[in-house]
């Protein structure tokens, strides 16, 4: 068998950490997700911001690390090999978060301190920088257990062999950890050490090992080669080899000569050249059909091939232009401008031909707001110029709370209850939250982030509040009754950090913490762009709580709509520099009692009476023309989205899309002895209407209920009376399906 060289042209150019990552790249982002799902080693040339990866997987993971340990929380700990980095990586991690960062080394004369010192560090600091050395001393004296770690990052991780400090920290105490940490390992090399490029192999699965993790440099290579130093490697090609390799299935080895030409800068002629010689052994060549190997990238550090190969000489060359090659040139710009018209004219031609399917291409997302506490009244009267240039764009109505007053589905007008009803499109009698204790949520009524992560597992889901309730309780977040589902970003339980935000009397601690997730939530929607995000604002109610109808409670309504301005501003962003459409709406949870406006008990006018804001200018008759209610907030996303609602889910829904078509509203049903007099208000005539009756309620358990379909008329009719003798029971529940909406109502005999 003959063989043939090929030779392998390599370009570094040399770059640095030390650049301010303002958004995630693609490449970042990808790698972060990953590492929140497994241990990652992330390698990355120099310059390409693993530090920013590191920075945004905390940020993605500090809601189990503000609580206090005591209560259960956890903290971060990021691990350097120099005193240098200590200082480094900690300002780094505090300018792009707004977590407490404590830094830790042997000059800094820790190695003399005790227990108590020690627990007072961690109980006052989120993410704790230390050297190796340190870190590991500190668990070996068991003055701190991994167990509290919800995240171990190991700066430079290739330095992990023999008796190193970071392969001694996993090999002693991570296995034997009941609840270890996520690993995070990041590296621009998998080897501390000159090696053969045949051990390259060996040395990553040994460095795997040792993290208990997997090495990962993210499937957009040519980003961050971009962004860092960069290696172009052309495929080696084996093509030569295929008769052989059809003839016989055994291992091939086949020589290579590797010639490289590494340029010193980016202005620079001179060069240095090396040759490297290794073979390449494939087992079972068969199996590979395309006659290309996967380009080799070779990570080659610049200081040793400056080391044994001295530059060469520059070589330096001038242009002489005479008038005749000018005049050329003249001529060629004139045409060539000429010809850029003809082809911006027609570029510009197609761009307006396809505008409309464009538009129809743009994916949909969502982000909702809830601003606790503010009546529709207040809403209407005050200078809020944020809210009203949404309201502009798109559209304002009052809407309500608190279900059918005086029926089962009355509801609280109370904070949890009120972001069930949005969540789940139905009122307290199903998602059973009756106040803000929230003790037995039924999770049989599918809340929306279940709805769309069951369709669509790939979509990103996103919250932001000061309520951890809202995520752990409400929807659920990793419960398997709930679907198991788990939110992708998730930026709360910041009520726990009582240093960061010291509890007052005034509750001015909250405003911060809705400053807090009004900045969380403008960076992730500019950097991820979750498909469905929910932010809840806290600070209105609380100042309502204590002073009622008041300046205080007027400007605290103010303070909300400059918050809300900022997370306009990226969603604006967003549409711009990106193919995506969102749907923007914001509400309240309550209104307030009229006397003093302190209190929301009960189920008077004002505090039944909302508002929603949106910007979309798709809403229909149903929206400005009646009176709509929190729960139709609920299918009017899955309808933007896309989202299916089963059959059996929809014969629950109390509430009605916002947008669409819609084809009847407001049932009114009565029981007289056998017979049910039904009626509706049409919205669209088109089609007919199935009336359904069923005598359980199983669905409340998790199991289907039989519906019989007992009458089918034209929607026009607008009222039936139904005889019922055949189903007698003291329970019924009614459900009228339209050609675009289907409505329920329930029947219980006195």
């Amino acid at each position: 068998m003959t063989t043939s060289n090929k030779n392998i042209k390599v370009t570094i150019t040399p770059s640095s950490d030390t650049n301010v990552v303002l958004s995630a790249r693609s490449y970042q982002t990808e790698l972060m997700e990953q590492a929140k799902l497994e241990n990652l080693i992330v390698c990355l040339p120099t310059g390409s911001g693993k530090t920013y990866i590191a920075v945004i997987l905390i940020k993605e993971m500090s809601y189990s690390i503000r609580e206090s340990i005591k209560k259960g929380g956890k903290r971060t700990v990021f691990l350097v090999k120099t005193v240098q980095l200590v200082d480094q990586q900690s300002d780094y991690i505090h300018t792009h978060t707004n977590l407490r960062v404590g830094r830790y080394c042997g000059e800094l004369g820790v190695d003399l301190w005790n227990k108590e010192k020690w627990e007072d560090e961690f109980e006052n600091h989120q993410v704790l920088v230390f050297t190796a050395q340190v870190f590991l001393n500190l668990i070996d004296h068991n003055h701190f257990s991994l167990k509290h770690v919800n995240l171990i990052i190991f700066d430079e991780c290739h330095h992990a062999s023999g008796d190193n400090q970071y392969a001694a920290l996993m090999n002693k105490h991570y296995d034997n950890c009941p609840d270890p940490p996520r690993v995070l390992g990041l590296t621009a090399s998998i080897s501390s050490r000159k090696i053969k490029p045949k051990a390259l192999i060996d040395n990553a699965k040994e460095l795997e090992k040792t993290y208990r993790a997997r090495i990962e440099s993210g499937s957009s290579r040519n980003e961050s080669i971009q962004h860092g130093t960069s290696v172009q490697v052309e495929p080696i090609e084996y093509s030569n080899y295929r008769d052989e390799i059809l003839l016989k299935n055994e291992s091939l080895t086949i020589p290579f000569d590797i010639g490289l030409h590494i340029a010193m800068d980016s202005k620079s002629t001179s060069i240095l050249q090396r040759t490297i010689n290794f073979n390449i052994t494939i087992n079972n060549p068969s199996q590979l059909y395309n006659g290309k190997l996967e380009p080799i990238h070779l990570l080659i550090p610049m200081k040793d091939c400056s080391e044994e190969n001295p530059p060469m000489d520059k070589k330096r060359f001038s242009t002489f232009m005479n008038r005749k090659f000018i005049g050329i040139v003249a001529l060629a710009i004139i045409i060539t401008i000429f010809v850029g018209g003809l082809i911006a004219l027609t570029v510009i031609s197609a761009k307006i031909a396809v505008r409309p399917d464009k538009k129809l291409s743009m994916s949909r997302k969502v982000l909702f707001i809830i601003v606790d506490g503010i009546p529709a009244d207040i809403i209407e009267k005050i200078s809020i110029p944020n809210m009203k240039k949404i309201q502009e764009l798109g559209s304002f109505t009052r809407a309500y709370v608190g279900g059918e007053n005086g029926t089962y589905s009355q509801t609280p007008a109370i904070s949890a209850p009120g972001y069930m009803n949005l969540l789940t499109g139905t009122w307290a009698n199903k998602h059973n939250v009756y106040d803000n204790e929230m003790e037995n949520p039924n999770y049989h009524y599918k809340n929306i982030f279940r709805l769309l992560k069951e369709q669509y597992s790939d979509k990103k889901i996103a919250i932001f509040s000061t309520w951890t309730d809202n995520r752990i309780k409400l929807i659920g977040d990793g419960v398997a009754t709930a679907g198991n589902i788990i939110f992708d970003y998730k930026f709360d339980g910041y009520e726990f950090d009582n240093i960061t935000y010291p509890h007052d009397l005034d509750d001015h601690y909250i405003f911060d913490i809705d400053e807090c997730v009004t900045n969380e939530t403008f960076a992730c929607i500019k950097i991820y762009g979750p498909d469905l995000s929910w932010v809840y604002l806290q600070y209105t109610d609380d100042v309502a709580h204590q002073f009622g109808d008041s300046e205080q409670f007027n400007q605290a309504v103010k303070n909300a709509d400059h918050q809300i301005g900022r997370i306009w501003e990226v969603i604006n962003y967003r549409m711009k520099h990106n193919q995506e459409d969102w749907l923007f709406i914001i509400t309240t949870d309550h209104g307030r009692d009229s006397i003093t406006g302190k209190e929301h008990d009960y189920q008077s006018d004002r505090e039944r009476t909302t508002w929603i804001i949106t910007n979309s200018q798709q809403m229909n008759s149903y929206f400005h023309d009646f009176e709509p209610a929190i729960v139709d907030i609920y299918p009017t996303i899955a309808r933007w989205i896309g989202l299916n609602i089963l059959i059996e889910s929809k014969r629950e829904l109390d509430g009605v899309p916002l947008i669409g078509k819609v084809s009847l509203i407001k049932p009114n049903i009565k029981l007289h002895d056998v017979t049910l007099n039904i009626s509706w208000t049409v919205l669209d005539p088109v089609g007919i209407v199935k009336m359904w009756l069923s005598t359980t309620n199983l669905f409340k358990d998790g199991m289907t209920d039989s519906y019989y379909l007992v009458r089918t008329v034209p929607i026009n009719e607008k009222m039936i009376i139904v005889d019922i003798q055949k189903y007698p029971s003291n329970f019924y529940k009614v459900v009228l399906e339209g050609q675009y909406n289907t409505m329920n109502r329930w029947i219980i005999r006195s």
